[in-house]
Order: structure tokens, then sequence, then C-alpha cells
């Protein structure tokens, strides 16, 4: 039986993470070989998506998972 609690954990300390844009954290999280499409249609990869974390082009203010 999966570890339900373990797994509500993590989820949470990646959503945390995600809402302060704590890199290191995050760096842990995503895996190397990431690729997403964002809402504007461009593609990203793990250091993309770190960067604006890094920089502060992106702020959460929320996020419902």
């Amino acid at each position: 039986m999966p570890d339900t609690e373990s797994f509500r954990a993590a989820e949470e300390r990646f959503r945390v993470a995600q809402l302060t844009s704590d890199v290191s954290e995050l760096d842990h999280f995503l895996h190397r070989d990431l690729v997403f499409v964002g809402p504007d249609g461009s593609v990203g990869d793990k250091e993309s998506d770190l960067d604006v974390h890094r920089t502060g082009l992106i702020h959460l203010d929320s996020l419902e998972p």
C-alpha cells in the first residue's frame, strides 16, 4: 500500500517551494529532463523554470492542489 502521508507531505513541500520561489527546494523536486508548455505556448525546461523563480519573473500568490 502506498505511503499516502509521505506523498502528501512531499506535495505540500513542493507547493510551498513554488509559492516562495525556493529554488533549492524546486531543484530537488524537478526532474533534470523536465519539459513543459507554458500558458503562452512557449516551451520550457528545468533551468528556465528555476530561472523565473530565481529572478523574480514569476510570483505566485496562491496555488490550490
